[in-house]
């Protein structure tokens, strides 16, 4: 692999930016926190990143300490990606530059993508506290029909976002992509889209109102 740039400079801000500061890797961390993403999950993804590149960055990445790559278990047996330690502890600086961020977002351009796992990712910053824990599953169908599963976990001064669930989830929603963006990020309420016919609930609805209340997404 080609040598990569670097500011040259004896900084911890520079010696960072080394290190995530290529296009597009800062985005494959982001997808990352919320769980392993097969080599295809993360094309999809970041559908104007190549597959060349993808597995430039993916390489780097990897000698870099920030991933590794491993084979799941049966019955799923796929090579997936997923942060190290190292990796991981990018979090709140990918949370602060989101919050950061925020304040230049009105309106999606025409050619941006919008997504319910970003939408999702955006709770682990908006998170408040709960006094008491719950835990809910989201089962979201994405526009190409695939489905993918999250679980929204809160106890006191713990918050967890992620992809997968662990069995221990007592209410399941399910939305397609859109109703389910637009609750994470607390522009639809739950009643007004299940009255919709657009998000499905069934279990333990208190639970859903704990997380709702945790994240800010209900008074």
């Amino acid at each position: 692999m080609a040598d990569r740039r670097s500011y040259k400079q004896f900084c911890g801000i520079a010696r960072g930016l080394d290190l995530v500061g290529e296009r597009w890797t800062i985005l494959i961390v982001r997808d990352l926190l919320l769980g392993p993403q097969r080599f295809s999950d993360l094309q999809a993804g970041l559908p104007a990143l190549t597959p060349n590149l993808l597995t430039q960055r993916l390489q780097q990445m990897q000698q870099d300490g920030l991933i590794v790559r491993r084979q799941l278990p049966r019955p799923a047996h796929a090579m997936v990606y997923e942060l190290t330690p190292v990796g991981r502890a990018l979090e709140p600086a990918l949370l602060a530059l989101g919050k950061w961020g925020m304040q230049f977002m009105a309106q999606p351009r025409p050619d941006e993508q919008l997504s319910a796992r970003w939408a999702l990712f955006s709770l682990l910053r908006r998170f408040l506290d709960t006094s008491e824990p719950a835990a809910v599953a989201l089962r979201v169908r994405d526009a190409t029909g695939e489905i993918r599963e999250f679980r929204i976990h809160v106890a006191p001064g713990q918050r967890t976002v992620a992809e997968g669930l662990t069995g221990t989830e007592t209410v399941l929603a399910t939305a397609d992509d859109a109703p389910a963006r637009m609750w994470a990020v607390g522009r639809a309420k739950s009643e007004a889209l299940e009255s919709a016919g657009q998000f499905h609930i069934v279990g333990d609805r208190n639970a859903l109102r704990v997380v709702e209340r945790a994240f800010g997404l209900r008074e």
